[in-house]
């Protein structure tokens, strides 16, 4: 083979090297670039069910809140035994929130604040706990996608919730009433026999605590009947309440009472 042939053989070796070379680069370019669209894609699918995972979230905890506010409604706590009556009432309150292919479980226990949580802010001004309050800790289950997709969510959370009321200063307040009560109509002695005597000492126990249940933003209300046969006797029922507590489903009014009676 001559000079010429050789060199025009080797030129066209290193033409197809090169030619070759560059294919391969240009293959792996393609391939990185598929690889950096779906890196991109899965990124933002995992943003997308994060964020609906939070929307899938709120609105479980919101439920909750709204049967709570609900079961209160309407309903009188009793003075003397209110966390029992609620931490009743909340633990009923299992909800489950579907959307698309994605869900939320959540539960509450009635708490005392002090237990440590995450993620409060989704449902303001309902996150967090304050002292006094009507406060909750409840736990939400996140899941979302479907069999079948690249990309699936799953979370657990815990969340310290509130109803903004004056929980401990209603039953405080009801409580001392519900025993000023009891204290006055012992003073009375027989005279509480005389309805005369027995109005008038009500009339101005009720208009004190009145006053007092006003300087807290509160309501008193003093109810009693007499009995005559076949014992002297008065019974009674107090009832303190905030008639503008707020909720998740609007105002409502969040009352306790308790009730007594006292015979000769």
């Amino acid at each position: 083979m001559g000079l010429g042939k050789r060199r025009a053989v080797g030129a066209t070796l290193a033409a197809a090297v090169l030619f070759g070379s560059l294919l391969v680069s240009n293959l792996l370019i393609v391939a990185i670039q598929q690889q950096r669209a779906q890196l991109a894609s899965v990124a933002e699918r995992e943003t997308a069910l994060a964020d609906q995972g939070v929307v899938l979230s709120g609105s479980a905890l919101l439920q909750i809140l709204d049967g709570v506010q609900s079961g209160l409604t309407g309903s009188t706590l009793p003075c003397n035994d209110a966390t029992g009556y609620l931490a009743t009432l909340v633990r009923g309150e299992d909800v489950l929130v579907s959307s698309g292919n994605g869900s939320a479980s959540a539960s509450a226990v009635l708490s005392d604040g002090s237990e440590v949580a995450d993620n409060e802010s989704s449902i303001r001004p309902f996150a967090g706990s304050f002292p006094g309050g009507l406060n909750l800790l409840a736990t939400v289950r996140v899941q979302e996608g479907s069999q079948g997709q690249p990309v699936s969510y799953a979370k657990d959370e815990t969340h310290r919730l509130n109803l903004p009321v004056d929980l401990e200063g209603e039953l405080t307040l009801c409580q001392a009433s519900a025993g000023a009560v009891g204290d006055a109509l012992v003073g009375l002695g027989p005279d509480a026999c005389n309805s005369s005597a027995l109005a008038r000492t009500l009339s101005a126990l009720d208009a004190s605590l009145s006053s007092e249940a006003a300087g807290e933003g509160l309501r008193f209300e003093l109810y009693y009947s007499e009995v005559q046969v076949p014992l002297c006797g008065v019974g009674y029922f107090v009832r303190v309440s905030q008639p503008d507590a707020f909720g998740p489903l609007g105002d409502f009014t969040l009352a306790a009472g308790e009730s007594g009676a006292f015979f000769l």
